[in-house]
């Protein structure tokens, strides 16, 4: 178990229900859930019997001994475990206690056993976790989203490719139309590259917007209709402009409204964010096809 503030746990969640944060206590079901409940049974029936015996009687040394050996190991071991400091050195206090104090009532046991559960309940609310539902955890879990070929054709997709798909599976739709639209940028300057437009050649490209880039490869796609007519040709122009058509979609139908904070503008749906990673991963596998980072066709197949 780590100490992070959030972790991923992919829980059996229906599709009606969204992401989202839960503590360790929420969550005891289905972690660690044999041994949580056989401690917090232990403290539970130690407090039951302490408060069964007389208030103001001791315990004797034997019984105080086993306890602290047997019952208080068990609860420090799970405590270390799942990161609970605070209730592990409340569980260290008491086994000290147990051990060395001269007088020890069952009212004091008792107390003390109370206290320590409640610490433990109230540091597992503290420790929380994302739950993602089962259909989401491919996003953050697989090693090449977009397909290795992809990644292999474009390496520096890579973060935001990995941020993108924690967004979905977190519902933050913004961010991952977000960062989509950057994997999609990336897509762009390499497809302007390979058909060597000014911008390009001018090394202006990447810092241009996607319209002036867009018309800049409008003519040099249409250039291909000039070319005799050959298999190559039909190639070449089923390429580009599938890859022209997948990068007007996705400039008009969505980076430019999550470029922008405007009065009255939606935030993306967790369908559009997924529709979004659709129409870039359909680009970035058409792209992949034939030009990569720095690797790129000849100007007339």
């Amino acid at each position: 178990m780590t100490s992070a503030l959030v972790d991923f746990v992919p829980c059996g969640f229906s599709s009606k229900t969204k992401p989202q944060l839960c503590s360790l206590l929420d969550i005891m079901p289905t972690m660690f859930a044999t041994n949580i409940s056989s401690v917090f049974a232990e403290i539970t029936q130690l407090a039951q019997v302490a408060s069964t015996g007389g208030k103001g009687d001791q315990i004797s040394l034997d019984r105080r001994s086993y306890i602290a050996e047997y019952n208080m190991l068990t609860v420090q071991l799970l405590c270390a475990e799942l990161d609970l400091y605070q209730s592990l050195h409340a569980a260290q206090r008491l086994m000290g206690s147990l051990k060395t104090d001269d007088v020890f009532t069952n009212s004091e046991l008792q107390w003390k056993l109370d206290n320590l559960r409640e610490l433990m309940e109230s540091e597992m609310r503290q420790h929380l976790y994302f739950r993602v539902e089962n259909h989401l955890t491919r996003y953050i879990n697989a090693k090449y989203p977009f397909g290795e070929e992809v990644e292999i054709a474009f390496p520096s997709i890579k973060r935001d490719l990995k941020e993108a798909g924690r967004c979905i599976a977190f519902d933050c739709n913004t961010a991952a139309v977000f960062h989509l639209m950057r994997i999609a940028e990336i897509g762009l300057w390499e497809l302007g590259r390979d058909r060597q437009i000014p911008l390009a050649q001018n090394d202006k490209i990447e810092f241009s917007e996607w319209g002036v880039i867009i018309k800049e490869i409008e003519p040099a796609v249409k250039a291909i209709q000039q070319w005799p007519n050959s298999r190559s040709k039909e190639d070449a122009h089923k390429f580009y402009n599938q890859a022209l058509e997948e990068i007007r979609a996705l400039n008009d139908g969505w980076r430019r409204h999550v470029a922008h904070n405007r009065p009255n503008m939606l935030s993306p749906s967790p369908e559009d964010a997924l529709a979004a990673w659709g129409h870039v991963q359909r680009l970035m596998k058409t792209l992949a096809e034939k030009i990569s980072e720095g690797k790129y066709t000849s100007l007339k197949w």
